[in-house]
């Protein structure tokens, strides 16, 4: 069930890729404003490359420790290979355009937009497609991808905690998804814990390793609130909420489109476009409304 990574896999993932976004790090700040999405001046280079571009340190050393954590993990518990190199090129060619159309068109009032944190959102969200094969593999292969979904929805029950109509709405799609998967779910609780018992014979170091893993995937898979947080100016930076927020669906969604699952019902998309729209009308009104600086 293992993938054998080679060599080259972690060059690229692990060098290449943080090597190429340090170097437009250190570019001149002449040829970096160039590259910065400006909705004045919007070119197809600006369009790509914002989405690489930083300007502080505080800025794109946290997008690159949440890179290699959530990189690390991928390749951890990753049981199909070439998915995920589908997914890798979608995430940092395809992913990188779409964010920056999205928040041309929804956001025209946007200031200067930069920064890796929408792609990093779109492999956290493809970490729960992950999670969901291995789990698949490991415990159970018939389960659905209403787990990946149950996972959203839950995600999204603790964001919208002050939208009492989408609170409700999708708490209750978590607890519909949840009763169809309760099976499922209590047969792999019941071989989670027979491995367990396994681990038991393991070496402490072994037991530990194993044990991290589980701790830091669980926190992972809810870790969409801290993307697109309540408050949404940090440090005087204001955060893109919104290219958190379609990274991370794009993650999830995308993998399960490619693999031919079964999709979300007609009312669950609708309830996925409403809440999109809740969020984009919400950073809207904010960009409109005020003035603030760059966002992170």
């Amino acid at each position: 069930m293992e993938i054998e990574w080679k060599a080259k896999d972690y060059l690229l993932f692990f060098i290449a890729i943080p090597i190429f976004i340090i170097l437009l790090y250190i570019l001149p700040t002449s040829v970096k404003n160039f590259l910065i999405l400006d909705m004045k001046n919007i070119t197809p280079l600006n369009i790509f490359f914002s989405n690489y571009i930083h300007t502080a340190f505080e800025h794109i050393s946290s997008n690159l420790i949440a890179y290699f954590i959530v990189m690390f993990f991928l390749f951890y518990l990753e049981t199909d290979k070439k998915m995920f190199y589908y997914m890798m090129f979608l995430m940092f060619i395809a992913l990188p355009i779409l964010l920056s159309l999205i928040s041309i068109h929804f956001i025209p009032n946007l200031p200067p937009e930069l920064g890796f944190s929408g792609i990093a959102s779109g492999l956290l969200g493809y970490f729960i497609y992950v999670v969901y094969g291995y789990m698949k593999k490991l415990y159970d292969n018939t389960l659905t991808s209403n787990f990946p979904l149950l996972v959203l929805m839950i995600n999204l029950s603790i964001i919208t905690l002050n939208y009492i109509n989408i609170f409700i709405l999708s708490s209750l799609l978590s607890v519909f998804l949840a009763y169809t998967l309760r099976t499922k779910i209590k047969n792999i609780l019941k071989k989670f814990l027979l491995q367990y018992k396994y681990l038991a014979k393991l070496s402490f170091k072994n037991r530990l390793a194993k044990l991290l893993v589980f701790i830091f995937s669980f926190l992972l898979s809810f870790y969409l609130p801290i993307l697109i947080p309540t408050n949404i100016i940090i440090g005087g930076s204001i955060i893109n909420i919104a290219s958190h927020y379609f990274g991370y669906i794009f993650g999830i969604f995308v993998p399960i489109i490619i693999n031919g699952l079964t999709l979300p019902t007609k009312k669950f998309r609708k309830f996925i476009i409403s809440h999109s729209y809740r969020i984009y009308s919400y950073i809207h009104k904010t960009y409109t409304s005020n003035s603030y600086p760059s966002p992170a």
